[in-house]
């Protein structure tokens, strides 16, 4: 996405940071087994007054830690062996959306021969839909950002299921 996107100049990551306001419980998850759950609880503070109304985000990241459990070679083994550890992380992104009573501004949309530049002034991200005659392409516009993509022939675009337009 980053060839496609560009966010503009006054956003930056701290902006838009949720990780001081999100508190988890167990802060610490123990030993899982596979396919064993564990309830984890999110609790989200109010965001202050001064803030401004819009989309805020962090991630909570997992990590696996090694466990590792060595069998000893054999005397009759004359194969070579190795022990392999791989460790799975994942993160789960958290959106928190701070509104206010005014309607964000829409999308602006932009075609020009075979090319399509979508602006994003809101400072919610939007869902993007490109319906061509044989292609379907979805991407996430991030606050604040424009998007720049070629396209070839009749597309339809409809962003958040509310705004469409059909570019030839």
């Amino acid at each position: 996405m980053s060839k496609y996107q560009t966010r503009h100049k006054n956003i930056n990551q701290k902006n838009e940071d949720l990780t001081p306001f999100l508190r988890v419980s167990p802060p610490v998850i123990s030993t899982l087994m596979p396919n064993e759950r564990k309830i984890i609880r999110l609790r989200i503070s109010d965001i202050p007054n001064n803030y401004l109304s819009g989309e805020y985000r962090t991630h909570l990241k997992f990590t696996q830690e090694v466990i590792k459990k060595l069998n000893p070679p054999t005397d009759e083994d004359t194969s070579i062996s190795f022990d392999l550890a791989m460790l799975v992380n994942s993160s789960i992104p958290i959106y928190y959306q701070k509104k206010d009573r005014t309607t964000p501004p829409k999308a602006i949309i932009k075609c020009r021969k075979n090319h399509l530049t979508i602006i994003n002034n809101s400072r919610y991200q939007k869902k993007i839909e490109l319906l061509g005659a044989d292609t379907y392409k979805q991407f996430i516009l991030l606050r604040q950002s424009d998007l720049d993509i070629a396209y070839n022939g009749k597309t339809t675009i409809k962003i958040n299921d509310e705004q469409q337009k059909v570019c030839l």
